[in-house]
Order: structure tokens, then sequence, then C-alpha cells
């Protein structure tokens, strides 16, 4: 492509017509040197008439701007194509040889088909001047030029228009009708103004001054249009009237998603996890296995795609609780399942800041512990368990709700079928030496070394693993306990994990037959009777239940296991535990700060909180 160098003779100014049409005229005089060929266009002046009707040119001021592009075809010949470009500092068109024209040039008069786009990249291809266009298209087939000595005057009104517009309005970014039936945005061929009206393109130009898209095409025959986004979520709108029938060259306003929501219906367009669909994760072979379920609230169509959030935080949350014994020893008595639950708004109720989500979990008085869960969210977390678990029995179904927010919290209600909830904070679980647990006293070599920072998995191994499957009670000793309390608890089945005074123990007989199997030591004490408060005593110097860290004391073990071949149906032993679960005597991730490599998102995503109460 050539450039040729003008000179600016005179310039005719707007002249108003009939029809509110404007003319530009540019008379125009070559001086470079003849190329070669039987047309010498250094030799001639141009004037260039270009017509543009109110309205034509509805992505600009309606008049020619600077960088505007016309590409003319003359005398029918696809050889014979130039290229003008209007300058708005000289209010002129310049020429640019394009498809070798100065050697077929102009006749005594002639035949002009010309193009103007929003934007155009034209080229000539196998014989053929065409190529890709965007926005408005105007064009002529019947303009026409006439040689008089060494002038040459374009005539050209491009008022045709293969395209309708909507001007969607209020647009807060870039988006388009990707169902326009044509959208024109693909040139066959200069020559004849053929379009291909099946390009996959969508034509569209947005101003974000205006924040307006101007959407080019011809309408579906239902006119309801769908709006997509270009950027960030990727998200669809589907209007739900349908737009007035428009014809090429008409055009129609209309308020967007931001401004009407009303009007519009919203979807996505990436493929996701519906609510209810089962995702199998883990499936058993027993019998009558143990449905583990994982749920989430707070967690929208955006964090539902396979491998996306909700996957991650709930595979996160199996993979840890089935590391720690008795569950790794046992995972082959689990049926496994992930089934989604998607709400309107990521989050949770944060005392009078309220979110739309699924369960309507919550802290209804701000970020106390004890209040995290509302009555309404759990009738709907039953249901939901009962409708989409596979196989459902209450009695062997063990549910827990993961909420998608950082503030900490979890609380399990352990009576058939097991409904627990966690939040999903990372890094604002605390666990910490029994020493230190609950007593406000974070400062020190513990807390500078990073060794009481753990993360939303501590607290499903306390709620789901510890009092949901285990059926065991705190152990902390900050806790009111009562001894009618513990023993109302026990006679149901609960809490066989601590006893009222340190005699007669519910772990007397483990404890003997643990010495003579010649000791099953945990912690740095081993099995004994430690007390709690209030002459309640627990069996295990450390463990889950006093602090979250990630080992359950021994006897605590054996509850959990015995639970597990409970529910399935099967009979177990003090010797077929001691045989079969291994000594897990240390919690790795107790003794070490939790990396940037082992976080799942970034923590300037998470408001820090530091633990308000005690687990329960």
């Amino acid at each position: 492509m050539k450039r040729i160098c003008f000179i600016l003779l005179s310039l005719v100014l707007i002249v108003g017509c009939a029809k509110e049409e404007f003319h530009l005229r540019e008379d125009v005089s070559v001086t470079e040197e003849a190329e070669s060929g039987d047309f010498d266009i250094s030799a001639y002046e141009f004037v260039i008439d270009a017509v543009s009707e109110p309205g034509t040119k509805l992505t600009t001021s309606g008049a020619w701007q600077g960088g505007d592009v016309i590409y003319i075809c003359v005398d029918g010949d696809a050889d014979n194509v130039y290229k003008l470009e209007y300058s708005a500092d000289n209010s002129v068109f310049y020429l640019y040889d394009v498809a070798g024209s100065s050697r077929v040039g102009f006749k005594d008069s002639g035949s002009v088909a010309g193009l103007h786009a929003s934007s155009a990249n034209l080229s000539l291809k196998s014989g053929t001047f065409a190529g890709s266009l965007n926005g408005d298209v105007v064009y002529t087939k019947s303009g026409s030029y006439t040689k008089s000595g060494k002038t040459i005057t374009i005539t050209m009104n491009l008022s045709q228009r293969p395209v309708s517009l909507v001007k969607i309005s209020g647009a807060a970014g870039a988006c388009y009708v990707e169902n326009m039936k044509e959208n024109y945005t693909s040139l066959l061929s200069l020559l004849d103004m053929s379009f291909d009206p099946s390009s996959a393109a969508s034509s569209y130009v947005y101003d974000s001054a205006s924040k307006t898209s101007y959407c080019y095409g011809v309408l579906p025959d239902d006119g309801i249009l769908h709006l997509r986004y270009t950027g960030g979520d990727r998200k669809v709108f589907y209007r739900n009237s349908a737009v007035t029938a428009l014809g090429p060259g008409e055009m129609t306003t209309i308020a967007g998603p931001e401004t009407a929501p009303s009007d519009w219906m919203e979807t996505i367009d990436f493929e996701h996890y519906e609510t209810g669909n089962v995702i199998t994760y883990m499936s058993s072979a027993k019998a009558a296995p143990l449905n583990l379920v994982i749920t989430g609230d707070g967690f929208t169509v955006y964090d539902m795609k396979p491998e996306g959030t909700f996957y991650a935080r709930a595979k996160y949350a199996v993979d840890e609780l089935f590391k720690v014994e008795p569950f790794k020893t046992y995972k082959n008595y689990f049926n496994v399942y992930f089934i989604p639950a998607i709400s309107n708004q990521r989050g949770a109720d944060i005392g009078n800041t309220k979110k739309d989500t699924y369960f309507d979990t919550g802290w209804e008085s701000g970020t106390s512990y004890s209040t995290m869960a509302s009555s309404t969210g759990r009738s709907t977390a039953y249901n939901f368990f009962a409708s989409h678990t596979p196989g459902y029995e209450a009695s062997r179904t063990f549910g827990i709700v993961l909420c998608n927010e950082s503030t900490y919290g979890a609380i399990c209600y352990w009576d058939a079928p097991v409904l627990c909830y966690a939040s999903v904070a990372l890094n604002s679980s605390w666990t910490a030496p029994r020493s230190l647990a609950w007593s406000g006293n974070w400062d020190g070599d513990v807390k500078e070394a990073g060794y009481c920072r753990g993360d939303y998995s501590n607290l499903v191994l306390h709620e789901l693993g510890g009092h949901g499957i285990g059926r065991l009670s705190d152990e902390y000793p900050s806790y009111n306990f009562s001894s009618w309390t513990v023993q109302a608890e026990q006679a149901r089945g609960f809490s066989r994990n601590l006893s009222v005074g340190n005699t007669g123990t519910p772990w007397d007989s483990f404890k003997a037959a643990i010495l003579a199997a010649g000791g099953y030591a945990t912690g740095n004490a081993g099995i004994g009777e430690y007390e709690c408060k209030n002459d309640i005593y627990r069996a295990d110097f450390q463990g889950t239940m006093i602090d979250n860290r990630k080992t359950f004391g021994v006897w605590s073990r054996y509850l959990i296991a015995e639970r597990i071949h409970s529910v399935a149906g099967e009979s177990y032993s003090y010797d077929q535990f001691i045989s079969e679960v291994p000594k897990q005597v240390y919690d790795d991730v107790w003794k070490s700060s939790r990396g940037a490599s082992v976080r799942m998102v970034d923590e300037e995503e998470l408001t820090f909180v530091p633990m308000p109460a005690s687990p329960r």
C-alpha cells in the first residue's frame, strides 16, 4: 500500500440540502511522479463529493472525522481500488493506492462502488478486495465519476446500510447482541458489496464515555435479545420483552441490565454444576456405607465451574479429613458426595448485613460464634440433604455446609442426620498447645513461629469428624461443663470421651487393653484422666476436641472408629483397633506454619478475624 502526497488547492464548505445532507468537497492535486502504466494518477486533480445522510454515521458526530476511511472500486474492476482516508487537520481525503489502481485508473466517466465502516481491514485476497468490518457499515453501489480535463470528480451517496442498530444505554462495560441473525462483519467483495451474513463475529462499538454499546446487525425473528458482556464474568442477559422489528438503517435505544434489571434475565455461558447435581468424589463397596455430603452456602454460579472454588473447597476439606486417623484407615467405609447449592451472592449474613444465599447461613449477632446458622437455614439444609443424597438414610448421612465467608465459625447439630456448618476461613482458625488454647495469650514463641495457625479443614475435622461422626464432646477447660449434661448425653450414646469424676471412666477397660498391648501413647502423657473443669475429665492430654489440632487422642480415635463400624452395621473391638489403626502422636500442621504454598487464596482476600470464642 503506497501513500500519495497532496497539495490542497481549495475547500468547498458544507452545503445544506433539502434532506439536510452535507457535502465535503476537496480539490486536490498530486505532485508525485507518475507510476508506470497507462494511467498517470499524478497528473490529475480530484474532487471528492461524499454524501452522508443524517443518522447514517450513528457512532460519530455525523460529519467526517479524522481517520474515517472510504474504500472505492472503480468501473466494476476488482483491480481498480482506492482507499480514501479523511484528515481532520486539513479537511481533505488522502488517497491510497491499494490494488494497483494507478495502472488501471479512470476513464472519461464511469461507476464507483464505495463503502465506509466504523472500522475496516480490507485487502486484495485471491483477486477479490474483501476483509473484516465492524460497527456501522454504509455503502453505495451507484456512485459515479466524471473526468473533465485534468479534474476527476467522484460522487457518492453513502446512504445504504445492510444493518439495523440497537443502542444499549447505561452499559457498565463493552457488550454486544450475540444473536443478531446477520452481523455483516465479513465483506466478501467490495465490487458487488456482498457480505457473509453467517459471520460468527458480532459487530459492536462501545463508547466508555457515554456507557453505550452500539450493536449492528439484523435482529432475531422473535426480537428477544441475548446481550453478552465481553469482560469480567462472562455474563449473558436475555431481554424478557421483544424489541420492535427494525429494517436496514433503522435503530432503537434500550436500557441495559444495569439501568433496567427487570427487563433482563441473567445467565452465564460456561459449564457449571447446577443446584442438586451430585458429584461423587468417593465410593464405598460396603453394604451400608456412611454418606459424607458436602454442600456450600454463599457460592454463586461463577464458583460452580468444574474444578472451581466450591469444588476446591470441598475437596480440600475431605482430603484433609482423611489424612487423620482413624479416618485414614477406614476411608473405604465412606461415600463422599459434593452437592452444589447456588446462591445469588457470595458470603453470609453478618448481623444486619444480609446476603442472598441458598441456606441463609450467617451470624445473627455480628460475628458472635454462638449465633452461626439460622433456624430457617437449618430446615432448608435438612431438606436439601434428604432430597439430593443418593440412597439417603438419616442415620447414615453426615452433612456439612461450607459457608463461603472468612469470619471464623463452625457448629454441629449431631442428631441424625448430622448437620455441620463451617466457614471457609483459611488463616484464622487457631490451634495451639493446650496451655494457650482459648486463653487470649497469643504472644510469645508459639504465635511468632506461626504454630497456632490453621484453616477451615481444622474446623471440619473438629465439627464433622469429632462431633458429627464420633459423637465427641468438646474438651477445652474454658467450657462451662455440667455433670448433669454430660450424663444425659452419655445416656443417649454421646460424650463418651468425657467422664464425671476420674474413677470408673468410660475408658477404663480400653486403657487396660492399651496397656496390656504395650502402650499406645498419645501426646506427651498418654491415656489417662485429665481434668477439664467442674470435675469433668477427658482421656487424652491433647487432641482435636481441645484445640482443633489435626490429631485425635487415642480414646477419641477408638470412639470414632467404633462409630464408623456401628453405622456400617459391623461390630468392633479394642483388639481390632490396636491392630488396625496406626499411632498418630503428632500433628505436623500444628508444628509448622501454613505457608503460601498451601493457601488456597491470597491472604489479602480474607478478613482476618481472631477466634471470638471456643468451638462447640
